[in-house]
């Protein structure tokens, strides 16, 4: 069987104003980032910082990031926000993948799969000729996670879809697969090279009984 080619290569980057942040590279790149204190872990987009090889999640690819409250907890999670960028038309629903943690990376099949609905908003920057939109899930079951452990959404309807990533790295680098079989490499040992996704992770942290 032919390799599917997962890799989104660019000459060059179109830049376009952030239509709802007003400025280039400024503060939510194009989203609205919601006023709360239940934001748990946030990476925002900044098109400055955009890679220039994004990695795929679909199919039998796959990304995932680390996702680590500092305490020993669990969390209640509420929604999940991506960048990302598709040459065919937005989702209706994204899965959110749970993997298990194993001495800082990501170990194996998720540990849970659960689809959910997503709303994308255009963000006024393009990525190859491609906008990139802001895609928001909606955790409407609330799921429980255990942390430290590694989080990622991917789209299973068979439409391509590319994590944007940057540069600013807190913890542990993103990993990716490259084949199916859930063989997790870092970021930094592929063409992407070392970078984090940008993203924004909303919650309740719960602590365990043992940390009182």
């Amino acid at each position: 069987m032919k390799l599917f080619v997962v890799l989104l290569a660019v000459a060059g980057m179109a830049l376009a104003s952030g239509t709802l942040t007003g400025h280039t590279g400024g503060p939510g790149g194009g989203f609205i980032v919601p006023s709360t204190d239940d934001i748990l872990d946030s990476y925002v987009f900044n098109n400055d910082e955009n890679v220039t090889t994004l990695p795929a999640s679909f199919g039998d690819y796959a990304v995932c990031d680390d996702f680590n409250v500092q305490v020993d907890a669990e969390v209640i999670l509420n929604k999940y926000t991506m960048w990302v960028v598709t040459t065919g038309s937005a989702p209706a629903s994204l899965d959110l993948m749970y993997i298990a943690d194993l001495l800082g990376a990501p170990s194996g099949a998720p540990m849970t799969q659960e689809s959910y609905s997503v709303t994308t908003t255009n963000t006024g920057f393009t990525f190859a000729g491609y906008p990139i939109w802001a895609a928001e899930l909606d955790l409407a079951t609330n799921p429980v996670v255990e942390t430290p452990c590694w989080l990622g959404a991917i789209r299973s309807d068979g439409t391509n879809w590319y994590v944007c990533a940057g540069p600013g790295i807190v913890g542990s680098e993103a990993y990716r697969t490259e084949a199916a079989g859930w063989g997790w490499v870092a970021f930094s040992t592929t063409t992407v090279g070392a970078a984090d996704m940008f993203k924004i992770i909303d919650g309740t942290v719960s602590l365990q009984r043992d940390t009182w």
